[in-house]
């Protein structure tokens, strides 16, 4: 089996013109954003997809918005379902406006202390293939009320190194009772090690269930 040089194959020029500096490492966050960006039509991404909310004087107020371009920010805690809570349970209320097929979340593994160096937080969040969570999902566009909608963990982007655009990068692949990682060259090799697969986690991939 021969590897596919990704950047060459037709489907992919559109996302690959508009990256600069192809040969050099990024961060896969920054490039997650923009294929999803390439992906989204003009309208999808106008459209505010989580919304924060407080309510103020029996009104609802809307703090802040975020699209499908972009991957939804998380702590990385011990528990991804406790991360979700987290996000969930700020000052202004956090949710979906609409619970879409597909989801993506970035922890926040990279920091810049006050001495202006960066640092990454290695701790570990718990993973296993068949990892099930539930998002918020806001019931209407009136009230701070929500569903919990059901999604399946599909890919896991791993990340080795101190640095998000240093390092190296592997993909893991979620089947119902085992992660493939995937590797520069490699087929997708079966991987026992989840403990090593929870630190690394940088990006993390759902499915509606």
């Amino acid at each position: 089996t021969r590897p596919l040089f990704v950047p060459g194959l037709l489907p992919w020029n559109g996302v690959f013109a508009r990256w600069p500096r192809l040969a050099q490492q990024h961060d896969a966050a920054e490039f997650l954003q923009h294929m999803l960006d390439c992906a989204c039509s003009a309208a999808q991404r106008l459209l505010p997809k989580w919304e924060a909310r407080t309510l103020l004087a029996g009104a609802v107020h809307i703090q802040d918005t975020g699209g499908l371009s972009a991957p939804i920010l998380l702590e990385p805690l011990s528990q991804l379902q406790f991360s979700i809570q987290d996000w969930h349970a700020q000052d202004a209320v956090h949710g979906l406006t609409e619970a879409t097929p597909a989801l993506c979340v970035q922890l926040k593994r990279f920091a810049v202390s006050p001495d202006g160096t960066a640092v990454k937080d290695f701790r570990q969040v718990n993973l296993s293939p068949d990892l099930q969570v539930t998002f918020p999902c806001f019931a209407n566009c009136t009230g701070l009320g929500v569903s919990w909608v059901s999604y399946r963990l599909t890919f896991a982007i791993l990340h080795q190194g101190a640095l998000p655009t240093s390092g190296h990068y592997q993909a893991a692949l979620a089947t119902p009772d085992a992660f493939f990682v995937t590797d520069d060259g490699q087929l997708p090799a079966r991987c026992d090690s989840v403990e090593d697969l929870s630190i690394r986690c940088y990006l993390l991939g759902f499915r509606r269930v």
